[in-house]
């Protein structure tokens, strides 16, 4: 990714990662064993480099980094969403990703939060009430169980959705002065994989 003087490197495993947690977060039956496709991985691809600008809008205007806590709060965010601690760190297994990967991931989307939550005051929060009207209008992945089984998973489902268009708004403003020159573009994965540097 080419910022004019600022440059970052994505790699596959990065991208990879994001689309299969894509499709956890969605509860998609095949999340795992669907192959992945070129639009899959644009898609993805394009998610990373929002965050990417973001992080380091946030830099340039120096939004307090997020301290041990909010990190914390972040991952167990990330885990809720994709089925719990269990099916997250047998996910990240069957990748081969690292904990030190996962903590970079981490430690981004905490920062994204936290830049969004001083510039958009209250946006990227759900609540109980707007919780239940997705739940009963059935605008979500999880049909056919009850508001008490699905309703913390569901509020995770939520907040991302609205954080997933947060960042859009702002990747459009930012991509108007910092335009992104894609040097590589991601070669087909798969689960097993090995990983190798893409942007």
């Amino acid at each position: 990714m080419g910022t004019g003087a600022l440059s970052a490197t994505i790699l596959a495993s990065e991208v990879q990662f994001r689309v299969y947690a894509d499709r956890l977060r969605a509860h998609e039956p095949d999340a795992l064993t669907r192959p992945i496709t070129a639009q899959d991985q644009a898609a993805a691809l394009d998610e990373l480099i929002g965050e990417y600008l973001i992080e380091r809008e946030a830099e340039r205007v120096r939004t307090p980094p997020p301290k041990g806590a909010e990190i914390g709060m972040e991952r167990a965010r990330f885990e809720a969403g994709i089925g719990g601690a269990a099916v997250f760190g047998a996910f990240t297994r069957k990748l081969g990703i690292s904990e030190r990967e996962v903590g970079q991931v981490v430690r981004r989307r905490a920062a994204v939060s936290a830049f969004l939550r001083a510039n958009l005051e209250g946006t990227t929060e759900v609540t109980e009430a707007q919780v239940r009207r997705a739940f009963d209008a059935e605008d979500h992945p999880f049909k056919g169980m009850s508001f008490d089984a699905v309703k913390d998973p569901l509020r995770v489902w939520m907040r991302q959705r609205t954080l997933d268009r947060a960042v859009a708004r702002w990747v459009s403003v930012l991509e108007g002065r910092l335009p992104v020159r894609r040097l590589l573009v991601p070669a087909p994965a798969t689960p097993n994989s090995e990983p190798s540097p893409n942007l």
